[in-house]
This record gives structure tokens, sequence and C-alpha cells, in this order.
């Protein structure tokens, strides 16, 4: 009986925070999804430019790393000023 009315006290306090526990873990998704992306461009970096010389492929790799380093940040920004709002 007692943890059903520490549950409930618990849960009086966490629902206002609960749009920003959603936010929260998106932006942790986002910021794993970010993490795995970035070796895999790296990789294609050393594999296909300086490993086999194929140094037209640079701008597209170089362009790629930017567009997803920038996206993840935009989306941090935005996640932090919905919350603000």
């Amino acid at each position: 009986m007692k943890n059903i009315i520490r549950t409930k006290l618990v849960w009086k306090f966490a629902k206002k925070y609960l749009f920003l526990f959603i936010i929260a873990e998106i932006c942790i998704a986002v910021t794993y999804t970010v993490s795995i992306i970035l070796p895999t461009i790296f990789s294609r970096l050393v594999d296909e430019v300086f490993t086999n010389g194929k140094y037209y492929i640079l701008p597209e790799i170089i362009r790629n790393k930017c567009l997803v380093k920038f996206k993840s940040n935009l989306f941090i920004v935005e996640s932090i000023l919905v919350c603000k709002a």
C-alpha cells in the first residue's frame, strides 16, 4: 500500500517534466546516431580517398560530415528552445 502512495507522489511530481524527459531521450538518440555515422564517414575517407587515391570523393565526404554535424546541432538547439518556450 505504501508503494502505491509513493508511486502516486512521484508521478504527481514527474508528470510536469514528462515532455522534457521525452525531448531528452530524443536528443540522446540523435547523439548516438551521429556517433555511429561519423566514424563511418571517416572510414570511407581513409579507405577510398587516402588508400585508393579517389580524391574526387573528398568534397562529398566533407559535405556529408558537415551536414550530419550541423543537423545534429540544429536538432539539439531546437529542442532546447522548445523546452524553454
